[in-house]
């Protein structure tokens, strides 16, 4: 019995020590997990956006951002678009040009860090170079017609959420959000404790939503093995004014333009002109 007590004691160590590196290793590596932008390709150049063309603004710190642009036809709005976790414009082609060929303005910016671009992601410096780039827009589209529709997938759709929570906006259309980027990693990670352990980058999106009285449009993929479905639909249930959900039952994190969600957020805007 002494022996089974033993083994069992020795194990019940193990996993703990197991179990607190894991933590640990969560907490140093937070950066590198959650901005993982080291691998994705230069913004420098635009080739699948029609008429788009790249521009720079400057950061509060000094820091130069890359950024698209491609002004709208003149019965559309401009989209301010906020692309997911590879940070890098070129990631997110496919969706810039399905706005860019429905006729609407496209304004989005490579993540500082991100595609060779200067500087270290950083919530609060992500979130400021979005406002920054927001206050932009008369200079980077002269008399484009404002405000603009504030658009984000993922992680971009936190980043768009807290843009839109210090400016106006046509619409907000957020795609596979996270209620809290923790709680996303909890999900992921469900024995490591991600809320009580990552002290800052905490993209709390719940915390905003309910400020932002603008049309809401939030789509998410039931299948979703990434950040869960029940995350959008929690976000949904805290937003206020007029709001539409669109679930897509078959719908995983990166596949919702498979099932139409580029065409839906089409239709959401052009209802709302």
């Amino acid at each position: 019995m002494r022996l089974l007590n033993g083994i069992i004691l020795a194990f019940a160590v193990l996993a703990l020590a197991a179990w607190v590196i894991v933590c640990v290793a969560l907490l140093v590596q937070r950066y590198s997990l959650i901005y993982p932008f080291e691998d994705w390709p230069s913004a420098e150049q635009v080739s699948g956006v029609p008429g788009a063309s790249v521009a720079r603004i400057e950061a509060e710190d000094g820091i130069e951002i890359l950024a698209w642009v491609d002004p709208p036809r003149p019965d559309r709005p401009v989209v301010l678009y906020l692309t997911g976790d590879s940070g890098s414009l070129p990631a997110a082609e496919p969706k810039l040009a399905e706005y860019a060929l429905a006729g609407f303005g496209i304004v989005a910016m490579n993540y500082r860090g991100a595609g060779g671009g200067a500087g270290v992601p950083d919530q609060d410096d992500i979130i400021s170079d979005g406002v920054r780039l927001y206050d932009a827009l008369p200079t980077l589209l002269d008399n484009a017609p404002l405000p603009p529709v504030i658009a984000g997938v993922s992680l971009g759709a936190a980043v768009a959420a807290q843009v839109a929570a210090q400016r106006s906006s046509k619409a907000l259309l957020l795609e596979a959000p996270f209620s809290r980027l923790c709680e996303a990693a909890e999900y992921r990670y469900p024995l490591v404790p991600a809320c009580l352990i990552l002290p800052d980058q905490r993209w709390e999106t719940i915390d905003v939503i309910g400020s932002i009285n603008t049309p809401l449009l939030i789509q998410h993929g039931v299948d979703d093995e990434i950040i869960p479905f029940e995350q959008g639909r929690k976000l949904y249930e805290a937003a206020i004014g007029p709001k539409a959900f669109h679930a897509y039952p078959e719908g995983n994190h990166n596949d919702l333009r498979l099932f139409g969600a580029g065409i839906h957020a089409i239709k959401f805007l052009d209802a709302l002109s």
